[in-house]
């Protein structure tokens, strides 16, 4: 947990992260008592050199049996830190025992997962993947929807403007937030952490930007930079990664439009998202959003392919086509 850091500097998702981890090392244990009924098991107990092999087991019925193949590598990471743990203990303790029984079972682990869970696991997911057809969201999908939640976003901007109820804040905020992850190709993540003191301290781009930057651009790359703005979000798990969040002109409006009416709307102060949710403290999903924005317009061909992962996959994709 001190590995998160303070509150303000975690992400929304990061303490769901610890849960999930705590869980599966919860399902390893079961999945260990099943095997062998008759024996205490718990974690510590687990992690000794004659219960590598029934560790091994559990993660392969977890894993290859059930089709859960990603499941493998995800306990050999878990693992891995655990046996750390425990000997960061065991040395706290000054107890020689459990120091050799970890350093024991960290050997045998180095040695032998690999082998036995990882490279299995990672074989018979190239396999799936490669009778799976790969797919993306089609040019004319993103055009005709990104037309619709412009369109919708207008007039929500007026609803907003003439009653300045929640359920009009909400609907502008959900097509807002759509409209940036659709445009930036981003992952959802890094826009619904975007946070309302961050966008009001955001630097003033063209009033800072070095001149001689601006003539070094080409006159559409100019207009571009003196029509949109840019927030920095944390990328992906905050690992020194920045994550540029591009503002069109039509978002920025509904931004300030929003940020303007946050109060009026029943926001509370305390949630710090610009993306806020009602009646908490966090921020909307994303994904949920723009899943039912899809569903709800009957002219996308194919509306399940409209989500954040497929969308960066689209654009490293296009990207790659010769003109």
């Amino acid at each position: 947990m001190e590995g998160l850091g303070d509150k303000e500097d975690q992400q929304t998702n990061d303490i769901y992260i610890v849960t999930q981890k705590a869980r599966t090392l919860g399902r390893l244990v079961l999945e260990a008592k099943k095997i062998n009924k008759n024996g205490i098991i718990n974690m510590d107990s687990l992690l000794k050199p004659e219960n590598f092999d029934l560790v091994v087991k559990c993660a392969k019925r977890m894993s290859h049996e059930r089709d859960v193949l990603s499941l493998g590598r995800f306990l050999g990471n878990l693992l891995g830190h655990i046996i750390q743990v425990k000997i960061g203990q065991s040395f706290r303790d000054n107890n020689e025992v459990k120091i050799k029984e970890a350093s024991g079972f960290q050997k045998l682990y180095e040695s032998e997962w690999n082998n036995r869970v990882n490279s299995v696991c990672l074989k018979k997911h190239n396999i799936l993947n490669r009778k799976q057809l790969q797919t993306i969201p089609i040019t004319e999908d993103l055009k005709t929807f990104r037309q619709f939640i412009t369109d919708n976003m207008k007039s929500a901007k007026d609803s907003l403007n003439t009653d300045r109820t929640f359920e009009n804040w909400n609907r502008l905020s959900k097509l807002t937030l759509c409209r940036l992850i659709l445009f930036n190709k981003r992952r959802r993540a890094e826009v619904i952490e975007l946070k309302v003191d961050d966008y009001e301290k955001r630097p003033k781009w063209n009033e800072d930007t070095n001149q001689e930057i601006m003539l070094s651009l080409s006159k559409t790359d100019q207009i571009l930079s003196r029509r949109m703005d840019m927030m920095i979000s944390g990328g992906k798990s905050r690992k020194n990664v920045d994550a540029y969040v591009l503002f069109p002109p039509d978002c920025k409006q509904s931004a300030d439009l929003m940020m303007a009416t946050r109060a009026e709307a029943g926001i509370r102060h305390s949630n710090p998202y610009l993306f806020a949710r009602h009646y908490s403290d966090t921020p909307l999903s994303g994904n949920l959003e723009m899943r039912e924005l899809a569903e709800s317009f009957p002219g996308l061909k194919y509306p399940e392919r409209i989500n954040s992962r497929l969308l960066r996959k689209y654009t490293a994709t296009v990207s790659q086509l010769q003109p």
